[in-house]
């Protein structure tokens, strides 16, 4: 934290509520005090039901409005080299090794290649095992002393950074016929 500079480096040691919070520097017992703390927010308890999307529309219905038609065709490489130019190219690589900024410079004809395989993924109705499979790293919020003073954080395959951005960009220019104006987050 001294050489970043930053409060967001995680702790090297942790108090163990099983140990009357005396703290571990055990990484293997860190990481199941953290499953542990979460565990109830990721996990459906045995017995509960779905959300209902029936109750969500009655309460909030009146705020959603209509789409209109959004082309589920496979991507184009005019799509995906256009989102590929929109990343800020200081970003982080993604866990295929692609930066940003590699990314950005490749020429049209690479995204050609690229969407038959985009279109591949979408024929199989799945991606690929390597995109499934994705580290989660805890930062720290205020003091951090407690699992739920940490929130998450993924790095995904550039790839798919790309390609999900892609499809965002389809529905946007439907989103912003209704989205509330105070609104803000992935909006232009």
């Amino acid at each position: 934290r001294y050489i970043r500079n930053d409060c967001k480096a995680p702790l090297t040691t942790f108090p163990d509520p099983q140990n009357d919070d005396k703290l571990t520097c055990d990484s293997k017992r860190i990481e199941e005090i953290f499953v542990d703390a979460w565990r109830d927010v990721y996990n459906r308890p045995e017995g509960e039901q779905p959300p209902s999307w029936t109750k969500f529309l009655e309460k909030y219905g009146d705020y959603i409005g209509k789409f209109g038609h959004i082309s589920d065709e496979p991507l184009t490489a005019k799509e995906l080299h256009d989102q590929a130019r929109r990343f800020d190219g200081n970003s982080a690589k993604g866990l295929d090794n692609w930066y940003p900024r590699e990314l950005k410079i490749l020429p049209l004809c690479a995204w050609e290649d690229r969407a038959l395989i985009e279109k591949k993924f979408k024929e199989a109705l799945r991606y690929p095992d390597s995109y499934l499979m994705v580290p989660l790293t805890m930062l720290r919020k205020g003091d951090g002393r407690k699992p739920r003073q940490h929130r998450g954080i993924s790095v995904f395959v550039g790839n798919y950074r790309i390609t999900s951005g892609a499809w965002w960009q389809r529905i946007i220019p439907e989103l912003m016929k209704w989205v509330h104006p105070d609104a803000f987050g992935g909006l232009p």
